[in-house]
This record gives structure tokens, C-alpha cells and sequence, in this order.
């Protein structure tokens, strides 16, 4: 409303200074320095009053969502005077600085549900909705280091993006992600090989029990080993 008055009256230095406030409120420090110093802005056409009102208008929005947005991990009790927060969910949204959308912690919780009774369960999700940067991580944190050993299975071409997720997202807490490669032919050969290679998928699996490793896989590797 202030910033409709501000355009009505043609107020534009004030305008100016209210699309900064808003900036910094919505994390984009960045674009306040280009603000204050006109000099260093590419050369471009000015923009008309009604754009400015629209990009001033859509900022406004953006910091109106951040403010409203929930922690839906957040439990309340039945008389709404105690309330529970999940300490490992508060925790990687900390250290992965997001907050969880309610679709992601109800797939999530669901998943873990299902896993924790030893069930079978399968979750559809579109492009962008956080599979691979949200709901994979946090379940492999969920689930390791509860005599679960957790195997991550991908397609081949999205092996190297699937572990850097998981590092980044999982490192905070300690979990080493190690790549899991098997074919037939390991167990083709000299007897003394074949024990070192099994052998080292055991302390391999033995670790991932543990909760200390988080393995991830192809989807030809897991078929060959089974």
C-alpha cells in the first residue's frame, strides 16, 4: 500500500529505497549495491512506472510467502499448550538451509513409515519437487544408523549428480557416500581375489548397518549382485 502511494505521487527516489528494504528482507543484499549505485548498472531501457510497480508488487509477494511459510514437522498437542519438533528434520533443514515443503515431509514421513515396518512402498514426484536435494537425503539420514543399511539406486547417467547431492546435503552429519560397483565377472577368477572382494562388500554393507555409510548405487549393479 505504502509503495502504491509512493508510485501515485510519482515518488520514485522513496519507491527506490522501499524495493531495497525489501530486497534485503528476502536475502538479496546482491542486487542493493546496484541499486544505490546506478553507474554500475548495464546499460538497458528504463523501465515504465507500471513495471516497477509490478517488480515491487512480486517482491512484496515473495516476502509475504517467506514470512507465512510452516515447519510441518511441527507437532502440537491435543490441548495446543506443548508443542515437538522433530530434532533430526529441524537439524538438516538447518544445515541444507531450506525449510521442508508439507508435500516433501509427507512423502518422507511416509517412506520412513513404510521402511521402519520393513513394507514395500513407491512414490511418484515431478521435476523440481525435490527428490533428489530434499526427500533423498533426509531419508537416508532417517533411516541410517537403525540397523538399516541404506542403498541409494539411480540410473546410470545420474550416478555423479546423485552422490554430489547426497554429500553436500549429508556430510554436515558425518556420512561418508561411497559408490557401489559390482558386475559377475568380480567373481570370476583367482580364489584368493574372490575372497577380497567379498570380503570388502561385507565391511562395505557391515559399515552402511552401521549408519556410517550411505551406499549408492546403479541399477545394473544391484541386479548383478542379487
Amino acid at each position: 500500500a505504502a509503495a502504491k502511494e509512493l508510485y501515485n505521487a510519482n515518488n520514485f527516489e522513496n519507491m527506490g529505497a522501499a524495493k531495497i528494504a525489501l530486497m534485503l528482507a528476502v536475502g538479496k543484499p546482491e542486487n542493493c549495491a546496484s541499486l544505490k549505485n546506478p553507474k554500475h548498472l548495464p546499460l538497458q531501457p528504463i523501465p515504465s512506472r507500471d513495471d516497477q510497480l509490478k517488480g515491487l508488487v512480486h517482491t512484496q509477494r515473495e516476502l509475504v510467502s517467506l514470512l507465512e511459510m510452516q515447519r510441518h514437522h511441527l507437532s502440537i498437542s491435543d490441548d495446543g499448550k506443548t508443542c515437538q519438533l522433530d530434532p533430526c528434520v529441524l537439524a538438516f533443514e538447518f544445515a541444507t538451509c531450506i525449510l521442508l515443503r508439507e508435500q516433501q515431509f509427507s512423502i518422507v514421513n511416509d517412506l520412513h513409515t513404510v521402511a521402519m515396518s520393513n513394507g514395500c512402498i513407491a512414490q511418484q514426484m515431478l521435476m523440481g519437487e525435490g527428490k533428489t536435494s530434499v526427500v533423498t537425503p533426509l531419508l537416508c539420514l532417517l533411516l541410517s544408523g537403525q540397523h538399516h543399511g541404506v542403498i541409494v539406486g539411480v540410473h546410470d547417467p545420474l550416478l555423479a549428480m546423485s552422490c554430489s547431492f547426497l554429500r553436500q546435503s549429508l556430510s554436515f552429519f558425518g556420512k561418508r557416500i561411497v559408490q557401489f560397483r559390482f558386475t559377475r565377472d568380480i567373481l570370476v577368477g583367482d580364489t584368493k581375489e574372490q575372497i577380497s572382494d567379498l570380503k570388502r562388500f561385507v565391511k562395505l554393507f557391515e559399515q552402511a548397518v552401521l549408519g556410517r555409510v550411505i551406499i549408492v548405487a546403479k541399477s545394473g549393479s544391484i541386479k548383478s549382485c542379487i
